[in-house]
């Protein structure tokens, strides 16, 4: 069940990026900080999720990580901003470039 799986998740401590990312997967996504220490502890997938969940230079910050870790969604969310202004300068041929690869 979804409760299990959040116990066996949150037994695995909070230096466990990837648990701690499931943690909040399977429970109130409201609250950011199980997330938020995930994406802090490096794991691109968590970069990926805090680049959706937040705004402006947060966002394009988590953009950023999870992109240079090949994140797919890392490079959806920094190919966003930069088509809207999401933290950063609007540059039209980065967002293309970003979609391609998130595409790919």
């Amino acid at each position: 069940s979804k409760e299990d799986g959040k116990k066996v998740f949150s037994s695995l401590g909070q230096n466990d990026a990837r648990a701690l990312c499931f943690v909040w997967m399977l429970g109130d996504r409201r609250d950011l900080t199980s997330l938020r220490r995930s994406a802090e502890l490096g794991f691109a997938f968590a970069q990926a999720w805090m680049a959706w969940q937040t705004e402006g230079e947060e966002k394009f910050k988590f953009a950023q990580l999870a992109a240079a870790q090949g994140e797919r969604d890392g490079f959806y969310w920094l190919a966003a901003c930069f088509q809207h202004c999401g933290g950063c300068e609007k540059d039209l041929d980065k967002a293309k470039e970003n979609f391609l690869l998130a595409s790919e």
